[in-house]
Order: C-alpha cells, then sequence, then structure tokens
C-alpha cells in the first residue's frame, strides 16, 4: 500500500508493507525494500554499511534494521540513524525528524544563518545584516503578541540610524495568518514568516514572543529573552517593557547588551533528543491537519500539549489548523497547568544594571 515518508520535512510517496500480525517482527512499523530506502531516503545498502554521499552507518552500529526476508523496518532505520521517529497508522504516514545536531546558538555564539521569505516571497538571510545589530523578534497571529508588531516597528524606526535593524519571524504554519497582521503594522523592516518553524528549530524556540539579540559579527550577545515593546500585557506576563526597551537601547547606542560572555552560554538553550521528538510529534500533527485528517490531528495536538507542554510554540501553533481559539479559554485552562506545573510562558533574561554604577 502508499505510505508517506516525511524525512525531516521533504514528503515522498512509497509503497510500504505493515505485518499486522501480532507475532511478526516488525508490527506497526511500514517495511520497504532496500531499492525504496534508497528513492526514498537516499541510503543505499552496502556490504559494510547503509551510505548516503560520504557519510556511512556500518551494519554493526546498531539494531539490524534490514529483517531476514530483506525488508526495511522503517522505525527500525531511524533508530539506527539515531534519528526521531513518528507514525500514525490509519493514515499511512511516518515521520524521520532532525536530529539535535546542528542546531542551536553555536557553542562561541555564532548565530545560525537562515533565509525566509516575506509577504511577498522574497528571501530574507540573517547573515545579509552583517554589520548592524539586529534583533530577532519571533512572533505569531496565535499570541497575543500579534498586536505587539507596530510597537516593535516603532523600534526599529528609533534606532535603524545607530546601525540597528528588527527581523521579525512568525512562526505561523499559514501564511495568511500572519498577513493582517504584518500589513497592519506596515513595516519598514523584514518581517517573514515560518511556516515549518524550521528557524524556531534552530533557536529553540520554546514560546513567543522570544527576542534574540545578534552583534555586527553575527554572534549572539543575548539569546532567548521575553521582550515586550509596550505594556499592553503586562498584567498577564508582569513582564514590563520598560527595563528591556530601555536594555535594547544601550546595547544599540552603547554596545553594552547587558550580558558577559560566560552569561550568554549560560543562557543560551540547548537542542536535546526529547525537544527533536517533540517537533517530529508536531510536524506530524501539521501534515494531518493539511491533509484531510482532523480528528487524528487533533488527538495529535493533545498528545503533544501533555507529553511535550513546555514546547508550547510547537502545540499552540496547531491550535488554528484545528479551528481551536489559541487565544481562548483552552489555551488559558493549558496555561494555568502550566503554571501550576512551574512552566513559565514567559521567560526574560537578567538585563544588568540601568544606570553606571559608582
Amino acid at each position: 500500500m502508499d505510505w508517506t515518508i516525511l524525512d525531516d520535512g521533504r514528503a515522498t510517496q512509497v509503497v510500504a508493507h505493515v505485518d499486522t500480525d501480532p507475532q511478526a517482527e516488525s508490527t506497526g512499523s511500514p517495511l520497504l525494500t532496500v531499492d525504496a530506502v534508497d528513492a526514498t531516503l537516499g541510503w543505499t545498502w552496502q556490504e559494510y554499511g547503509w551510505c548516503r554521499g560520504d557519510v556511512c552507518v556500518p551494519h554493526t552500529s546498531g539494531a539490524p534494521a534490514r529483517r531476514a526476508d530483506g525488508l526495511v523496518d522503517l522505525a527500525g532505520f531511524a533508530a539506527l540513524l539515531g534519528r526521531p521517529y513518528a507514525i500514525e497508522l490509519g493514515a499511512r504516514v511516518a515521520v524521520l525528524g532532525a536530529t539535535p545536531d546542528g542546531l542551536g546558538i553555536g557553542v562561541d555564539g555564532e548565530a545560525p544563518d537562515f533565509a525566509l521569505p516575506d509577504l511577498d516571497g522574497n528571501r530574507h538571510r540573517l547573515s545579509d545584516l552583517r554589520g548592524r545589530k539586529v534583533a530577532i523578534n519571533f512572533w505569531a497571529s496565535w499570541c497575543g503578541c500579534r498586536w505587539e508588531l507596530p510597537h516593535w516597528e516603532a523600534r526599529h524606526r528609533e534606532l535603524a540610524d545607530y546601525g540597528f535593524t528588527l527581523l521579525s519571524v512568525s512562526l505561523d504554519h499559514r501564511v495568511e495568518d500572519a498577513r493582517p497582521w504584518i500589513v497592519e503594522a506596515q513595516p519598514t523592516h523584514p518581517v517573514l514568516v515560518d511556516t515549518e518553524q524550521r528557524v524556531a528549530a534552530l533557536y529553540q524556540v520554546a514560546n513567543v514572543p522570544t527576542v534574540v539579540w545578534v552583534d555586527e559579527a553575527g554572534r549572539v550577545v543575548r539569546p532567548n529573552d521575553t521582550q515586550y515593546p509596550s505594556d499592553t500585557f503586562t498584567v498577564f506576563t508582569d513582564v514590563p517593557s520598560g527595563p528591556a526597551m530601555a536594555a535594547l537601547r544601550r546595547w544599540v547606542v552603547d554596545g553594552d547588551s547587558g550580558l558577559s560572555p560566560a552569561e550568554v552560554a549560560a543562557h543560551t538553550p540547548r537542542p536535546d533528543a526529547a525537544g527533536q521528538q517533540a517537533r517530529t510529534e508536531a510536524a506530524l500533527a501539521v501534515w494531518l491537519t493539511r491533509n484531510g485528517h482532523p480528528d487524528t490531528a487533533r488527538r495529535r495536538y493533545e498528545r503533544l500539549a501533555a507529553e511535550f507542554p513546555e514546547h508550547i510554540s510547537l502545540w499552540r501553533a496547531l491550535m488554528p489548523l484545528l479551528d481551536l481559539d489559541p487565544l481562548g479559554e483552552e489555551f488559558f485552562i493549558k496555561a494555568a497547568a502550566l503554571q501550576e506545573a512551574g512552566i513559565p510562558l514567559a521567560r526574560p533574561l537578567p538585563l544588568g544594571d540601568p544606570e553606571p554604577t559608582n
């Protein structure tokens, strides 16, 4: 039967077999021929291991993914590669996610480069802004921070002549959800849309709003921080805008980020296997919503929110796709549960001394 295999976001159709016999070796996992693995995932069976390009995984490096009958168990193959894996039998879709390798801010503070489109389809690259201070503002239409975009635009205009650029990145899965909020803000700064949350994964964004400061040399001087350009949500978040905006101006004008390199490293979130499993589960749920499986996607959404509650941006971004109000009662019930579990919605970093000490 036909299956859809998502390999880190790339979808391929393939004929696969599934064992339903409880005594079978691989009950419930798609079984592919060696040729299908090559055609679908790009891995070739060699006498000494599985190879893709210059990379080879020896057959002795883990449990064999190839069964005695010559078929390849996809779940076992994902484990052999060290890749997160998720499957929905009823929809005949399986997802191989990315490993934590290559994600996150570099150990030397290097900001991961990326390119994303704006509303007109023009791609903007972070590295094109070298020589300027950049604040990456992660936001979304499913967050109250959608009302903050005009205020961020005002900060951009205020500081642009000092060599500063605001770079806003929406984590909406649909461009059309972000469009009205972007149009209303009339931005003169780049506002991009990360429909697959790939850049969010690069920077390990757990919730929005999240702001990251990048200096002229492309190094992060303030990692994932909760900042607001106005006091619209201070009552709800207990995070006033004044200190953060004063710190932003101090960094842009005077070069003082308020954090030492050691503090930047200490506050930088690091990718891990659990987080990548969460992103893989979320990718499966998004595919289900886009391909006519709303009930199954709703079940996956509930599972994601229950098993990975700290990854708020993953499960909350699914709510508009499921016709759930991301600013409604269901979200606030989940937000209250997060608070009870000690999982913060807002995660502000220390701002340093607002004034020089004598």
